[in-house]
């Protein structure tokens, strides 16, 4: 989407809040906490950095995120991973030809799949358990010839809203546990 202010880009933050305020993520904290493995996968550099942002934002929550560093160790990871683990996977496309030979293979051994893609509509994200939409935002400048994209904000917005609402399950959690 194109963009030509700042108000529109605030509204379209705001927008991303209120999205994400509505959807129910109980089933997803439910998997991470009962997760034996728990893997991030970032596909380029910019989702890379992402992927180690949710690696230390979760690790408040003394859980340990193991980054993938590249798609040869995914193809590691893949061959012992199994339906007890989770992984997300952070990717712009969803759709990369790299990525769409290791789907293959993350579909036989079944783990929870999260992603975090930029459209609706990808093969990364017709697969998942839980699949997260994360739109680009382009600004026009007098001086770059396409705009400046905005993407990384947005991916870690919501993996932080994810995080607080884990940290909310974990509450809830412990009150239930404590009520029995």
């Amino acid at each position: 989407e194109q963009y030509d202010n700042l108000e529109t880009l605030y509204e379209r933050y705001h927008q991303i809040i209120d999205d994400f305020q509505d959807l129910d993520c109980t089933t997803l904290c439910e998997r991470i906490y009962h997760a034996r493995r728990l893997y991030v996968f970032g596909t380029g550099a910019m989702q890379m950095a992402i992927a180690h942002s949710l690696q230390l934002m979760f690790l408040n929550t003394h859980l340990n995120f193991y980054v993938i560093e590249d798609y040869d160790e995914l193809e590691q990871v893949l061959s012992m991973i199994s339906e007890e683990d989770l992984i997300v996977i952070i990717s712009i496309s969803g759709a990369s030809v790299k990525l769409k030979r290791m789907l293959v293979q993350l579909q036989m051994s079944h783990p929870y799949l999260v992603s975090f893609t930029k459209q609706k509509e990808n093969p990364l994200a017709q697969l998942s358990d839980e699949a997260f939409y994360v739109p680009m935002m382009t600004l026009d400048f007098k001086y770059l010839e396409k705009g400046y994209e905005i993407m990384g904000w947005g991916f870690t917005l919501i993996i932080e809203l994810l995080l607080v609402k884990y940290q909310y399950y974990l509450e809830k959690k412990e009150r239930d546990s404590a009520n029995e």
